[in-house]
């Protein structure tokens, strides 16, 4: 996970972007916090939409070719991982958030903008798999095409 491109990319936006997660309004309170409050729980229910949706309307043949066997490094597998590290890691910054309302502080600010951001981050990592299974649903209606 540390290593991934989308982290690193993470680390590099929060990095750059100091002032917005340190900077205070006249309450003391941090702004980019209501940000977060609207766009984390359309993402989560994007995310949780999608992992239901994917797995209710594939047919025997497309889970078939995105099982593989059963194997662990399978589309399924790596399609249903990053569905599920998107939706903890937006759980985990919405409770950092929250906590943020509470605890007014720099230093969480600084980890619940860099959880914000990642998990944005993770959204766009979990639309590239869901981006391979239409590849492999496409290529399984060229197959149902050729079996009739």
């Amino acid at each position: 996970m540390f290593s991934s491109d989308y982290f690193l990319f993470a680390v590099a936006i929060w990095s750059i972007s100091l002032p917005l997660w340190l900077r205070t309004d006249d309450e003391g309170s941090y702004s980019w916090v209501t940000l977060s409050f609207s766009v984390l729980p359309a993402l989560l229910s994007f995310s949780l939409a999608t992992l239901a949706i994917l797995l209710a309307l594939s047919n025997d043949l497309v889970l078939k070719l995105m099982r593989n066997q059963g194997a662990a490094d399978s589309l399924l597998m790596k399609t249903s991982a990053a569905i599920i590290h998107f939706v903890v890691v937006e759980f985990v910054g919405l409770i950092l958030a929250i906590l943020l309302l509470a605890y007014q502080h720099w230093a969480l600010s600084a980890l619940a903008f860099f959880t914000f951001i990642y998990a944005v981050l993770c959204g766009v990592a979990a639309a590239m798999a869901i981006f391979g299974v239409a590849q492999i649903v496409n290529h399984a209606g060229i197959l149902d095409d050729d079996i009739e």
